[in-house]
């Protein structure tokens, strides 16, 4: 396994997409063979800044006698989101104000927790210092900047704060934090969010 960031990183990316793949075909996959749609649910922000859809997917039942829904609690009712964060391949990466209800905002931040405790998935193939896609996006946007003061505004437009008690840890010290407890918030919402999340 190389040990070069960049080649970890895409190597960690190339067998998330293996993985997301296998998970599609399995939970996909109706038990006569035939494939069945996904469900698409939208978040809070429908859109974000760069005009990507946020929305989680999931497997979807028609809720009939020949495609009953899960119960409640049943894995099967869990988004592909969920499963590749529980999985260990998909970084957990909440964006204030784009979050879930505060019950699935809980089995993310369980299933974060998880994974990375139990190095699961890329925590076990390529370990805990393996870039995740935004890091290394803020690698991308530092590297490729035409001075440094550019750089550091482009790459670090983001606060964090720590989810396990809700102190800022500002927009540079992010990598004190396990992922999994990692909250971000977008400078411009900044204010906004301290009085709705009760920040300290």
């Amino acid at each position: 396994m190389s040990t070069n960031a960049a080649s970890k990183h895409i190597n960690a990316g190339i067998a998330a997409t293996k993985k997301f793949e296998e998970i599609l075909e399995k939970r996909l996959t109706r038990p006569n063979g035939k494939k069945r749609r996904t469900a698409i649910i939208p978040t809070g922000e429908i859109i974000d800044t760069y005009g990507r859809l946020l929305a989680y997917i999931a497997p979807y039942f028609a809720g009939t006698a020949n495609d009953p829904l899960p119960p409640q609690n049943d894995t099967n009712r869990r988004t592909f989101n969920i499963e590749m964060i529980e999985e260990g391949w998909a970084a957990f990466f909440p964006i204030y104000p784009s979050l879930p209800r505060n019950i699935d905002l809980n089995k993310a931040i369980a299933s974060a927790e998880k994974a990375w405790f139990d190095k699961k998935g890329m925590w076990h193939e390529f370990g805990s210092k393996v870039l995740l896609g935004y890091e290394y996006r803020m690698c991308i946007k530092l590297g490729t900047a035409t001075t440094a003061q550019a750089g550091i505004k482009n790459a670090f437009q983001r606060i964090c704060v720590d989810l396990r008690n809700l102190e800022i840890v500002d927009k540079f010290g992010f990598y004190k934090i396990p992922p999994c407890y990692r909250l971000w918030i977008w400078e411009d919402d900044f204010q906004k969010a301290k009085v709705d999340l009760g920040l300290t």
